[in-house]
């Protein structure tokens, strides 16, 4: 008798931890069923959104694009408002040897990078380890390009006020420019080195797409 009511207690002891066994699948199975429509959906928009950076990132090397290198880095207005003011006080710049600020605005590139910044930084999905090359790229460029372009243009400023560069006087935003262009180069941020570094980074958006597993 007594070996009948050990066997059925083993019996149910048995059936309850199937049940909880079964239990415990089930659960796991049905909460695995509602997360990969979650996840799916999250990586979808990843995708989507890392393809957008990338255009975002390459549309300065198309030449059709608003966004395109030559436009954004352009600091002619800059230098047509330095002359425009040398010109109206040119006796007193020239008697003075000194040239008073006079308020040049810096190319659209300062705006367009810090735009892109803000946007990108703060951006849920972004890749951490995609959104920091990114930014170390665009930040570096806003440092440099926007300290270099200031130095260049007041030391251009510093030129005419000691009457230099006044014979072509209408070329001389191609020679600040050119200045710009040859510092840059020496940091690694001219225009095809930006371009071989949006490259770079193009390529480990590839790389992730190629790793994702649905």
């Amino acid at each position: 008798m007594k070996d009948i009511d050990s066997i059925n207690k083993i019996a149910q002891i048995c059936f309850y931890c199937i049940t909880i066994i079964l239990g415990f699948l089930t659960f796991r199975n049905a909460k695995r069923g509602l997360l990969n429509p979650v996840n799916t959906e999250y990586h979808k928009k990843v995708i989507e959104r890392l393809s957008e950076v990338s255009e975002e990132l390459a549309s300065e090397f198309y030449n059709d694009s608003e966004k395109d290198w030559f436009q954004i880095n352009d600091i002619t207005n800059a230098v047509d408002r330095i002359n425009d003011f040398y010109l109206e006080n040119k006796e007193e710049i020239l008697s003075k040897k000194q040239f008073p600020f006079c308020g040049y605005p810096l190319p659209e590139l300062s705006s367009h990078l810090r735009t892109l910044i803000s946007r990108i930084n703060f951006d849920p999905f972004i890749p951490i380890k995609i959104r920091d090359l990114i930014i170390e790229l665009l930040e570096n460029r806003l440092e440099y390009t926007e300290s270099i372009i200031v130095e260049e243009l007041d030391r251009y400023c510093d030129e005419l006020a000691e009457g230099l560069h006044t014979e072509l006087f209408e070329y001389n935003d191609g020679l600040v420019q050119t200045r710009v262009n040859k510092r840059l180069s020496e940091l690694g941020l001219d225009e095809s080195q930006v371009q071989e570094a949006v490259n770079d980074i193009q390529i480990e958006i590839h790389h992730y797409f190629r790793s994702f597993q649905p």
